[in-house]
C-alpha cells in the first residue's frame, strides 16, 4: 500500500494499536526519504463497537455504577463527536458548562446510542 501526499510516499503500514482517544494509530514510513508519520483513522466499525458496547452496558444490571458505588459512568463518546461538539456547537467538555450542554445532548433520541444507562442522568 502507497499512501501518498505532497512530499512523501508511505510504502510500509503498521497499525500501532488503538490509542486513547479510541482511535485506530498507523506507523507509516517513507524509505527513499527516511521519514515517518502517524495517521489516525475514525470507521465506522469502530462507532459501531462502541454503540454495541454502550447497548451492553444499559443492561448489566449496575445502571452504571461503579463495585463501590463511588462513580457512575452514564456514557461512551467517541472522540470524533467532542471535536465535532466543539467546533459545531461550541461545547467544550472540560468546563462545567460544556458537561450540561453534553448531558442535554445525551437526553436526546439523536445521541441515546451514546449513553451507557437508561433513565435519567
Amino acid at each position: 500500500m502507497i499512501i501518498k501526499n505532497n512530499e512523501y510516499n508511505f510504502t510500509e503500514k503498521r497499525c500501532l494499536g488503538v490509542n486513547e482517544r479510541g482511535n485506530i494509530e498507523w506507523f507509516l514510513y517513507d524509505p527513499v526519504k527516511d521519514k515517518a508519520a502517524v495517521q489516525e483513522e475514525m470507521s465506522l466499525d469502530n462507532l459501531k463497537l462502541v454503540m454495541d458496547q454502550n447497548k451492553i452496558d444499559q443492561n448489566d444490571g449496575t445502571n452504571g455504577f461503579s463495585k463501590e458505588r463511588e462513580l457512575r459512568k452514564i456514557a461512551r463518546i467517541p472522540a470524533f463527536l467532542v471535536d465535532k461538539w466543539k467546533v459545531e456547537l461550541g461545547i467544550d467538555i472540560n468546563t462545567k458548562e460544556g458537561m450540561q450542554a453534553v448531558k442535554k445532548l445525551l437526553r436526546s433520541s439523536d445521541y441515546q446510542y451514546l449513553r451507557t444507562v437508561s433513565g435519567n442522568i
